[in-house]
Parts: structure tokens; C-alpha cells; sequence
């Protein structure tokens, strides 16, 4: 058990400082048709303006995006419209005695330009007020933190977020297409032909 402890420390840190970007795939035996109609009944249809009139079935939708005969992009739901959650991408495609489905989890490019944009005007100011206050040769250790630790600190809360997510994300969707997907560990690719985690 000290050992499977290890393992999952190690993944844990390696997701966590690793790019916003997962891709895996699920080996099932479930049809395209069946996993088009679970989807379709999980996710709540994109709405240009908020909230729509429609009553909310019990348990509410956890998702909400565009579901297709050939796959699905959608994201988990939040309350706050602004909150930051991966678009989860899945492609169907057929294997030998199933479907293959595979997913990619990523932010999306308008928010990953704006968190670009945002941290470069940050320490641009920043540098610009040290500079003009004569700060900058006297006080190095100020402008490696700001250089360096401000754009790392930044990029640790997008992928904690990230991570915490796309975990979600995952578990929700080892639950709906439950019975006969296997996961492999993305330490341990699976010989078996069960799932893939690049």
C-alpha cells in the first residue's frame, strides 16, 4: 500500500504542474447510438443569453454544450458564468466489439489568450513602475520575483484549476458510461486494450 501511495503522489504533482491539457481514451462495448442518448440526457443545450425558461429535471444536467451522433463538446456547469472549466471533447469512432471514445480536455483559447494577455500587462506595469522609480538594479531579488514568480504562481492556479476539473470531469464520465470501461493509470499504459491516457 506505501507504494500505491507513491504512484499517486507522484501523478497528483505531475497533473498539477503539467499543461491545461488532458487526452485519454475509453474502450467500451456500449454503441455509439447509447452514448449519444446518455450524453444527450446530461447535457443542457448551449444558450446564447444565460438562462433559459425551460424547468430543470432532477438531478440537474451537470453538463451543457452540443451533443452529435459523432461525438460531443461540452463543460461542466457552474453558477458563476465566468468560472473556468475545461471544454471536454469526444470523438466517437468504432473499435473491434465496441466504440472507441476518444476525449481531450482543454481551456478555452479565448480564456488561455486572456490569461496571456492579463499576466503580460501585470508585469509589464509592474516592471514599468520599478523602472521608473530607480528600483530595478538596486533590488534584483524584486524583479526576479515579479519576472519569474508572478507568472509561475499564475500559471500553478490555472492548472490546480485545470486539474481539479478535468478530475471531475473524468470521474463523471467513468460514471455514466460505467459497466465495462476500464481506465488505465496514465503511469501505466494498459496492455489490454482498455483506456489510453496521453
Amino acid at each position: 500500500m506505501p507504494e500505491l501511495n507513491t504512484i499517486w503522489r507522484e501523478v497528483a504533482w505531475r497533473d498539477l504542474v503539467a499543461l491545461p491539457w488532458r487526452r485519454y481514451e475509453i474502450m467500451t462495448r456500449v454503441s455509439p447510438a447509447e452514448i449519444v442518448a446518455v450524453m444527450q440526457r446530461v447535457t443542457k443545450p448551449n444558450q446564447w443569453f444565460g438562462f433559459g425558461l425551460e424547468i430543470e429535471p432532477e438531478p440537474p444536467r451537470p453538463f451543457s454544450g452540443t451533443v452529435t451522433a459523432e461525438g460531443f463538446i461540452v463543460s461542466r456547469r457552474h453558477w458563476f458564468w465566468n468560472y473556468p472549466v475545461p471544454v471536454v471533447i469526444g470523438r466517437l469512432g468504432s473499435a473491434p466489439g465496441g466504440t472507441r471514445i476518444g476525449i481531450t480536455m482543454r481551456y478555452r483559447w479565448v480564456l488561455l489568450a486572456f490569461w496571456i494577455l492579463w499576466m503580460t500587462f501585470f508585469v509589464w506595469y509592474r516592471f514599468t513602475i520599478l523602472i521608473h522609480a530607480g528600483h530595478v538594479l538596486g533590488n534584483l531579488a524584486q524583479v526576479v520575483a515579479l519576472l519569474v514568480g508572478m507568472p509561475a504562481l499564475a500559471y500553478l492556479l490555472c492548472t490546480v484549476s485545470f486539474d481539479g476539473e478535468a478530475r471531475w470531469a473524468k470521474a463523471r464520465l467513468d460514471e455514466l458510461l460505467s459497466g465495462d470501461v476500464n481506465f488505465a493509470p496514465s503511469f501505466a499504459p494498459s496492455k489490454d486494450g482498455g483506456s489510453r491516457i496521453f
